[in-house]
């Protein structure tokens, strides 16, 4: 296969080969691949959090999962509770968030009626 059709990530293991081997330090592949993994392995985990207004009976915990695992696969899922909106849920995932809760529905609501400042 030519350089020109490998994917990105073979044309970087190439250039790290190439490096390795130009140093000679091929022997050092298996180290530096273990060193690799377990910095991946220490990598944060990709969450998705979940924030209710009261505590979820365990089946309401597993069908709000399943619904986000179709829209976030392989995802871990953080339940948090915060009264402070009221009912309904809240769901972040990195920058994108689904604001599904009672507070931002009634503050709409006054914003619509014109009480936005009061």
């Amino acid at each position: 296969m030519s350089n020109r059709d490998a994917t990105p990530i073979h044309q970087l293991a190439d250039l790290v080969y190439d490096f390795l081997e130009k140093h000679q330090l091929v022997e050092k592949l298996p180290e530096l691949i273990k060193l690799l993994e377990s910095r991946y392995n220490s990598l944060p985990a990709d969450v998705v959090e979940v924030v209710t207004a009261v505590k979820l009976e365990p089946n309401t915990k597993v069908r709000i999962k399943r619904w986000l695992e179709r829209e976030f696969p392989g995802l871990e899922f953080k339940f948090e509770i915060n009264p402070q909106i009221l009912g309904g849920v809240f769901i972040r995932h990195q920058d994108k968030i689904l604001d599904l809760s009672l507070k931002y529905k009634l503050n709409k609501i006054k914003k619509e009626l014109g009480y936005a400042n009061k």
